[in-house]
């Protein structure tokens, strides 16, 4: 009598997707080294592993978050507030809540970085339906529309200060409603309800 093979079920393969993140067109990598789960909603914590000279995200704050990033290997540049630094392996920098910042790959080779946010919120959340909006189109970034609809939904977690301000309180929340329109919105709230409920 033939054996039935074992098939993976949803909730098992949605724990190693909220464990690894990778942007296929950056082939920057995300390994959560903790999750709001793991910390009873205290913190996430991960690892980022981009390739030398990446740009990171433009400008933007974290508006109930402090950030805290420590360099395993590799150079990482941080803006903060304007003032520039390059952090080294073993040098950290914490980027309180509200603060806008930036950061990128500073040198040559792979950098590798733990990242930390306090309090956790849904930060991995919009970390992973990001990444999943870019792959999507195999992409750096999500679309307009995705983005303006993550952008909307996630507001505690990420603020993008690079936007002016009448883009992100009139353009943002009108793209956000044309997602929703075109069905975006729903495609979001699946990801989301697949893997983090």
């Amino acid at each position: 009598m033939a054996q039935a093979k074992m098939i993976p079920t949803a909730r098992q393969a949605q724990y190693s997707d909220i464990r690894c993140i990778k942007n296929n067109a950056t082939g920057e990598t995300l390994m959560f080294l903790k999750t709001a789960r793991d910390t009873n909603g205290s913190y996430v914590e991960f690892e980022l592993t981009s390739p030398p000279s990446f740009e990171g995200p433009p400008n933007h704050a974290h508006p109930l978050q402090e950030e805290r990033f420590t360099v395993i290997s590799g150079k990482l540049g941080v803006e903060l507030n304007g003032n520039q630094q390059v952090l080294g392996p073993g040098e950290e920098i914490v980027v309180p809540a509200g603060k806008t910042h930036r950061f990128w790959g500073a040198g040559e080779e792979t950098v590798k970085a733990t990242v930390r946010l306090t309090p956790a919120l849904h930060f991995a959340e919009l970390l992973d339906i990001t990444c999943r909006s870019a792959n999507e189109r195999n992409s750096e970034e999500p679309t307009l529309i995705d983005g303006a609809v993550l952008l909307q939904r996630y507001r505690d977690e990420y603020k993008p200060v690079f936007l002016p301000l009448p883009v992100r309180v009139v353009v943002l929340p009108f793209l956000a409603i044309v997602g929703r329109l075109m069905g975006r919105e729903r495609v979001i709230n699946q990801w989301i309800s697949e893997h983090y409920t």
